[in-house]
C-alpha cells in the first residue's frame, strides 16, 4: 500500500507533468529523501573530522594558535535551531562549553558571545552560505578573537563560505565540509538541508570514536524511513483537521526540534497557522495562554523516564484545562499512561532499542515537517514557494553587514 507522503508525491509530479508547473514539486521529495542521506553524511564528516579534533585538543598546533576553549554553533533560522539541537549533546559528549548563538546577534555584538582573546572553534551551519550574516559572523568575531577557527557546514559548494574556505580567506583559518547537493534544498523550506546538518553536528561530538556514531546513524536512518512511510498517513490525518494555532513542546535536544517545527509550520502556511515553541517546563510560565480548543499540541515526549514524568504532568495538565484542544505525541514508544490525554501517538521505535534523546532530532524533526507539507497542501497553499506576500525567501535578503566599530572589512555587503 502506498503510503500518505508517496501518493502526495505522485499526484503532484503527475500535475506537474500536466500543467508544465507545480506547487509542491521539491519540498515533498526532499523530505522523502532525507532519511536515505544521513549515513552518507555521517561518513562525509568521518573523512574531515581530524582537523577539528586537533583544533580542539592540542595546545600548540602547527599553527601556533591555542587550542579552542569552546564551541559556537551558529546560524540563523533553521541553521540556528540546528545549534540548537545540538548543543546539550555536544557539551555532554565532549565535555567543553558548546553554544547555540544566531549569527544574526553575533554580528550585532561579537563581544557578547566570544570573550577577547579567547579562542573557540566556531561551526557555521548554512544550507546555502550566501547570507549576509554568515560570512559576517567570520569577520565580527575575528575583531574580538584573532585566533578563532571556523568550521562551515554547508550544503553548497559555490556558496560564499564554501567559497571563503575553499580559497584561503581569513588567513585560512576556515575549512568547509559541503554535504551532499541534495541536500541543498531547491523548495523554500530547509528540511533535508536541516536533518542533514543535524546529523553533521552529532558526528562532531563522535570526532575520536566515528565507529560508535555509524551505529547510531543506521537506528537513525530506519526510524527517519519509517517516518516518512508508514507514519505519514497518521500525520496527514492530524494535518487535515482543522486547527489555527499551534504549540510545539520538547526538552533538551528536543526543544530545537520544536523550535524548528513551529517555524516550519508557520513558514509553510504562510503564517494563517501561527505557532509557538517551549520546553515542557517553561511552557506554564506564559506561553500555555496559547491554548485553546483551535490548537493543535505537539509534543516531542522523551524517552528518559525521570524526564518523562515532568512532561506527562504537563500533558495531563493540558489536557485537564482544554480538553478540546488536539493533542499529538512523538515518541520512542507509547507509554502507557499517555492514551487518555493525547488524541495521537506516534511511535518513532515501537520494537527494537533506539537511540538517546539527544541523538533524536533528525528523526523528530521528519515528523515537524510533515506536519508543515500536509498542512500546508490541505489549505491549498504551494509548500516549495508559499509566501504569497513575499514576506519570506529562500535566502534571506535586505541584510546589510556593518563591520564592527573601527575596522574596515570587504564582507560589508547586503
Amino acid at each position: 500500500m502506498t503510503g500518505a507522503l508517496d501518493q502526495l508525491i505522485h499526484t503532484t509530479r503527475t500535475c506537474a507533468g500536466q500543467s508544465g508547473k507545480g506547487a509542491a514539486v521539491h519540498t515533498p521529495g526532499e523530505i522523502r529523501g532525507q532519511a536515505a542521506l544521513w549515513p552518507g553524511t555521517a561518513r562525509l564528516m568521518s573523512r574531515n573530522l581530524s582537523a577539528v579534533v586537533h583544533s580542539m585538543h592540542y595546545e600548540a598546533p602547527p599553527s601556533g594558535r591555542m587550542a579552542a576553549r569552546g564551541i559556537v554553533l551558529s546560524g540563523a533560522g533553521s541553521s540556528h535551531h540546528v545549534g540548537m539541537s545540538l548543543e546539550p549533546f555536544l557539551r555532554k559528549r565532549l565535555q567543553v562549553e558548546a553554544r547555540a548563538v544566531a549569527s544574526t546577534d553575533i554580528v550585532l555584538d561579537p563581544s557578547v558571545t566570544c570573550l577577547r582573546d579567547h579562542p573557540y572553534l566556531v561551526v557555521l551551519f548554512a544550507r546555502s552560505g550566501d547570507s549576509p550574516e554568515s560570512l559576517g559572523t567570520i569577520d565580527s568575531v575575528r575583531a574580538v578573537c584573532p585566533d578563532a577557527r571556523f568550521l562551515a557546514i554547508t550544503c553548497n559548494e559555490h556558496g560564499g563560505l564554501a567559497t571563503a574556505a575553499r580559497d584561503g580567506e581569513f588567513d585560512g583559518t576556515v575549512s568547509a565540509v559541503v554535504l551532499d547537493e541534495r541536500t541543498n534544498d531547491k523548495g523554500l523550506a530547509m528540511t533535508s538541508s536541516f536533518t542533514n546538518m543535524v546529523v553533521a553536528g552529532q558526528a562532531l561530538g563522535f570526532a575520536e570514536d566515528i565507529h560508535a556514531y555509524l551505529s547510531n546513524i543506521d537506528l537513525l536512518a530506519a526510524a527517519g524511513e519509517r517516518a516518512v512511510t508508514e507514519l505519514a498517513g497518521s500525520v496527514k490525518d492530524i494535518a487535515d483537521r482543522p486547527f489555527e494555532r499551534a504549540l510545539f513542546l520538547g526538552s533538551g535536544a528536543l526543544y530545537g526540534v520544536a523550535r524548528e517545527s513551529a517555524l516550519k509550520l508557520q513558514e509553510m502556511t504562510d503564517g494563517v497557522v501561527v505557532t509557538q515553541s517551549e520546553t515542557f517546563l517553561g511552557v506554564r510560565h506564559g506561553p500555555e495562554a496559547v491554548v485553546n480548543e483551535e490548537t493543535l499540541v505537539v509534543c516531542f515526549v522523551s524517552g528518559d523516564g525521570h524526564r518523562r514524568r515532568y512532561e506527562l504532568d504537563l500533558m495531563n495538565e493540558v489536557h485537564a484545562k482544554q480538553p478540546q484542544a488536539l493533542k499529538l505525541a512523538v515518541a520512542p514508544k507509547a507509554p502507557r499512561d499517555l492514551a487518555d490525554v493525547v488524541d495521537v501517538c506516534i511511535e518513532l521505535a515501537p520494537t527494537g532499542p533506539f537511540v538517546h534523546d539527544d541523538l533524536r532530532p533528525p528523526v523528530d524533526a521528519v515528523i515537524g515537517q510533515l506536519i508543515a507539507l500536509f498542512k500546508s497542501v490541505n489549505l491549498g497553499m504551494e509548500p516549495d514557494n508559499p509566501s504569497k506576500r513575499g514576506m519570506i525567501s529562500r535566502v534571506v535578503e535586505g541584510v546589510t553587514y556593518y563591520p564592527p566599530a573601527g575596522r574596515n572589512s570587504r564582507y560589508a555587503c547586503t
